[in-house]
């Protein structure tokens, strides 16, 4: 903060957009500091709280079945990786013989039946993609209004956060980056 106020007050009322991560205490510092400065919240924190929060979902499923059913524990703790990537980066077509399934599986299918486990790991798992695959867009024009409200459900605290960061990161048209995922 003391940095931000080595500039004079003029010239800290003229800045017109500022690149922030997510840290709360960054953001309030900044608002005060350029007050009529645009926030751009970096894109890569973004994806990587979203990403957190599907992993911590996923978690917190896992643990429910480490007594009741070992099996299904042992599919969340081994296959979480695949979680993280985009459903569309998992191949749908080549099957293999994947350790704890009986069957012949392919990466998607993998995915597809942890999902099927638990509706709130779902729908936080398609929010966090479908908001990742907006930020990826090059324009400031995706489609910003169906991202109205975040998914319901217990554990949606980055989904929220970035919900609520949304909009300042998108005031800036277009938007010159692309989000490796």
């Amino acid at each position: 903060m003391r940095y931000f106020l080595r500039y004079d007050r003029l010239a800290r009322h003229r800045m017109k957009t500022v690149t922030i991560d997510m840290y709360a205490p960054y953001i309030n510092g900044v608002q005060t500091c350029f007050p009529h400065a645009k926030l751009i919240i970096d894109p890569f924190h973004l994806v990587q709280a979203l990403n957190r929060e599907v992993n911590r979902t996923r978690i917190q499923v896992m643990n429910q079945y480490r007594h009741q059913y070992r099996p299904l524990y042992n599919k969340f703790k081994r296959y979480w990786k695949r979680l993280l990537k985009h459903p569309k980066h998992l191949p749908r077509a080549k099957y293999k013989k994947y350790r704890l399934f009986p069957e012949w599986k392919t990466s998607h299918g993998i995915v597809q039946y942890l999902l099927d486990v638990d509706d709130t790991l779902g729908s936080n798992h398609e929010y966090a993609h479908a908001l990742a695959e907006a930020l990826k867009k090059e324009t400031s024009t995706i489609s910003i209004h169906s991202f109205t409200t975040p998914p319901r459900s217990r554990s949606h605290r980055a989904c929220a956060e970035s919900y609520a960061h949304l909009k300042s990161t998108m005031n800036i048209s277009p938007i010159p980056w692309r989000i490796p995922l």
